[in-house]
């Protein structure tokens, strides 16, 4: 049964340094959260405070309600996928998704039609006397995923579980995992410094820095209307664009705002008609990358002002975009354009949280 997971103002310190500086969170039943920041943001170590594997200094984790801070970790009712996936290589496949439920005493009659069902969900029936050893990194990571899963945890947490992956395995991994979740409905936290995974899998996005929670919200949210300039630049591409005296810098056009810093996605622009009465502005080709999908572009705006990221359709002409070319590129309605009040620079992070969690 999936439960409700809360962290009310949960602080870490280790080796005299606060790690985690007042983390608070809600996440529901069924709910997939994934914790994203860099190295240093404290995920990992909000990751193992749930997982009862750091204790915390202050605050509390509660499932449901109840505080769980003085359970041992075995005794959490928890799921845990690590990064290197931690199968045993003596055991065989069935052997590794039934050894939670030997460790709970489940009956050896009700463990074998466990094994298989698991082995079903992640799409690996007939696997149950194959040696770990002859799996792939796909296939290992699904055994770890359905070990798991087997003992029906209240909260399940992921660790990193597809950084070993290679890119083209990790997309389709993160398309699995999520129809996984929704079949299997239990409360998941999971830990990634990958933007795409993060907003392929989740329900919602937590972005961490220096030990504290940026910015909570759905990966919609989080993508379109970032709170911060950090979140801005964390999660996807952005172009950060000067407002003053309620005008975009450069457009010569009004901003939603009187003063911050307008958010422009890549994506948001377009070569320019010569008749065009939307907001535009002149730029330079310094470089243009053939993606697939599209072309990426980095264009000058002028003296003294950051180069853009620009993205335009894969049916563009290349003559018109080679290293050079002069272009005029157009922008929505100004309006619409999402801009971030001043805020005050925050100080570099001190110490690694991540990294002093695994120490």
């Amino acid at each position: 049964m999936s439960v409700a997971l809360s962290l009310e103002d949960v602080r870490v310190h280790l080796g005299g340094n606060e790690i985690l500086c007042g983390v608070s969170l809600d996440v529901a039943p069924g709910e997939f959260l994934t914790l994203l920041g860099p190295s240093g943001s404290g995920k990992t170590t909000t990751l193992n405070v749930i997982a009862g594997l750091v204790e915390s200094s202050g605050g509390h984790v509660r499932f449901n309600g109840e505080a769980v801070d003085k359970r041992p970790s075995h005794s959490r009712d928890i799921g845990l996928v690590f990064q290197s996936y931690a199968l045993f290589p003596h055991m065989t496949v069935g052997e590794n998704v039934a050894f939670p439920l030997r460790t709970r005493k489940v009956p050896k009659a009700e463990r074998g039609p466990i094994v298989d069902r698991m082995l079903d969900l992640v799409q690996l029936p007939g696997t149950t006397k194959r040696k770990v050893a002859s799996l792939s990194g796909g296939q290992q990571q699904r055994i770890a995923l359905a070990r798991a899963l087997a003992p029906s945890p209240s909260v399940l947490l992921l660790d990193e579980p597809m950084a070993a992956l290679d890119k083209q395995l990790r997309e389709a991994m993160q398309i699995e995992l999520k129809r996984i979740h929704e079949e299997v409905g239990v409360t998941t936290v999971a830990v990634t410094h990958d933007q795409t995974e993060a907003m392929t899998m989740s329900d919602r996005v937590a972005i961490m820095r220096d030990g504290l929670l940026e910015q909570i919200g759905s990966p919609e949210e989080l993508y379109q209307q970032p709170a911060t300039l950090f979140a801005a630049r964390f999660l996807g591409e952005a172009n950060l664009i000067p407002v003053s005296g309620g005008r975009l810098e450069g457009f010569g056009s009004e901003s939603a705002k009187p003063s911050g810093t307008a958010i422009l996605r890549p994506e948001d622009f377009a070569l320019a008609d010569a008749d065009t009465t939307l907001p535009s502005i002149s730029v330079k080709v310094i470089t243009a990358s053939y993606q697939g999908s599209r072309y990426r572009l980095d264009v000058d705006r002028g003296p003294g002002c950051e180069p853009m990221i620009v993205t335009l359709p894969p049916t563009t002409e290349p003559a018109s975009i080679a290293p050079g070319s002069d272009l005029r590129l157009a922008l929505g309605d100004p309006q619409n354009v999402h801009v971030v009040e001043e805020e005050a620079s925050a100080e570099p992070p001190l110490v690694s949280a991540d990294l002093v969690a695994q120490a």
